[in-house]
């Protein structure tokens, strides 16, 4: 419940001024990758459950999509095996992470891609 309340929270913060605060909640966690893909996810699930303000989640978990994209991008360009690979806390390597999670635009991202095709 406490979960729900503060995603709720930050979407409602965050849609009136560009989505700044989920970008600084972002920035500032340990893992930003992890965090806004796994509020991207959350995002999703409460635009599913919550329909009075779907578009408003949806439009967060997008936005949270993009910024996991762009740091798929910045830290790959030199080795994205070594992201791709990372494991969590639940001992699943980040890759699988995106596709549970169902991050289309990462998994789309052409580094990842291209690491799913080296592996098969």
């Amino acid at each position: 419940m406490f979960l729900s309340q503060f995603l709720f929270n930050l979407m409602l913060c965050s849609r009136s001024n560009d989505y700044q605060m989920i970008k600084n909640f972002v920035l500032g966690s340990p893992a930003p990758i992890y965090t806004a893909s796994l509020l991207s996810s959350h995002f999703l699930d409460d635009s599913e459950r919550r329909k009075d303000y779907s578009d408003d989640y949806r439009a967060a978990s997008e936005q949270c999509e993009m910024i996991a994209k762009d740091f798929i991008t910045i830290t790959c360009a030199e080795d994205s095996e070594t992201l791709l690979t990372a494991i969590d806390y639940k001992q699943v390597a980040f890759v699988d992470f995106l596709l549970k999670r169902r991050q289309k635009l990462c998994v789309a991202h052409p580094f990842v891609q291209q690491y799913i095709t080296d592996i098969w």
